[in-house]
């Protein structure tokens, strides 16, 4: 589209994090070389998960397992006519110059699950833009948008009452049978079972080194493992649909601590690198999902000189909770006020704001809030 000089989804102050009940406030820029038609300027706002795997050896055998969730789809008409009527209208001249649609769109006040991205799944919240012109293909901008979860008050009583877990312990003996060695032990104990993003484990413990070679470095890392639930359905004289789960297992962060020479021990500290930050992840359980699950772990392994203890570590499962505050820093986050009842999402739009104007261009239409079952390639 050689006429199109610029066409850009942006949000306002530049924020493209919110909580579920907020809204999702922005622009659609529109930049033309000169006027053309088009039948509808179209912005869809689409929160979903999916998962999918094959399953089998070959193609012949393989088996597809797949489920998906949507958690919100809805799509406002900035200009022109909604796209479910635009076979019928006519199409509408938009003048050359530089258009700016504003957009508000409230997300629902509940669930809503984080972002996450794995191997076999995702969750994502994204906004497509659409240009239809008359006699032309679409033409689509996407962006994605992240949501956090909300902080309860369980899960605030879970991080005042939370507790160093229990003294986790791991003994090897390197070495071969012709070579005479006593024995390595670990043991390792975080300080807390449950952490945000952002904050710091703590590791405690120690390596004890009675054999005949040295622990060259002791690594800590935060193993996230992801459980994906998916369907097929069976071809079957009587079909009925199997599920099946798949899990993977991911290092989200990692730290090296010292290590130790033989007959020597080794006490954790702070300051010989026995401190791993949580990156930003997703909470533990993916809460608000049904069709992933997620799990967290400290592993701890120590390395032998010359590779001889592969069974040799700790393996102390946590929990990640949701960020600690909004990330607006902010005491309210920047919400409307809720209804005086429960009720759906609330859309509205703005009129569009045009600069470099060569005519008159009507402001956005009234929104319908009926609910388009579109599809969106890529979604």
């Amino acid at each position: 589209m050689g006429k199109l000089r610029q066409f850009a989804i942006e949000f306002d102050e530049m924020n493209d994090v919110f909580e579920p009940g907020e809204f999702v406030k922005g622009h659609v820029v529109v930049d033309l070389a000169e006027k053309i038609k088009i039948k509808g300027v179209w912005l869809l706002f689409h929160g979903q998960s999916e998962v999918e795997w094959e399953h089998g050896s070959t193609d012949d055998d393989s088996i597809t397992y797949k489920s998906v969730e949507t958690y919100f789809k809805q799509e406002l008409t900035l200009f022109g006519t909604a796209r479910e009527q635009s076979s019928q209208g006519d199409a509408a001249v938009l003048p050359a110059g530089r258009h700016v649609f504003p957009f508000h769109y409230q997300l629902p006040a509940d669930g809503l699950p984080c972002p996450f991205e794995g191997e076999h799944g995702y969750v994502r919240y994204i906004i497509t833009a659409t240009i239809d012109r008359p006699w032309k293909l679409y033409r689509t901008m996407k962006t994605s948008f992240t949501v956090l979860e909300k902080e309860d008050e369980n899960s605030r009583e879970d991080f005042i009452s939370t507790h160093p877990p229990d003294l986790c312990r791991a003994t090897t003996t390197p070495g071969c049978l012709c070579c005479e060695s006593g024995p390595v032990e670990l043991q390792v104990q975080p300080d807390r079972t449950i952490y945000r993003p952002g904050d710091v484990i703590v590791i405690r413990g120690t390596v004890t080194n009675n054999s005949n070679v040295d622990v060259t470095s002791v690594e800590a890392r935060l193993v996230q493992i992801a459980t994906f639930h998916g369907d097929h359905e069976t071809t079957a004289v009587f079909s009925r649909i199997k599920t099946k789960t798949k899990e993977a297992k991911k290092v989200v962060q990692q730290v090296q601590i010292c290590g130790c020479k033989r007959g020597e021990s080794l006490t954790f500290s702070v300051d010989k690198g026995a401190a791993l930050r949580v990156p930003p992840i997703p909470p533990s359980a993916l809460r608000f999902c049904r069709i992933i699950d997620l799990e967290y772990r400290l592993d701890v392994v120590p390395y032998l000189e010359g590779a001889y203890s592969y069974d040799l570590k700790t393996q102390i499962p946590v929990k990640i909770g949701p960020y600690r505050r909004h990330p607006h820093n902010s005491a309210h986050p920047p919400c409307a006020a809720p209804p005086a009842a429960p009720g759906p999402p609330v859309y509205t739009i703005g009129p569009a704001v045009i600069t470099q104007p060569t005519s008159v261009v009507p402001s956005a239409p009234d929104l319908d809030l009926r609910e388009y079952n579109l599809v969106m390639d890529g979604l």
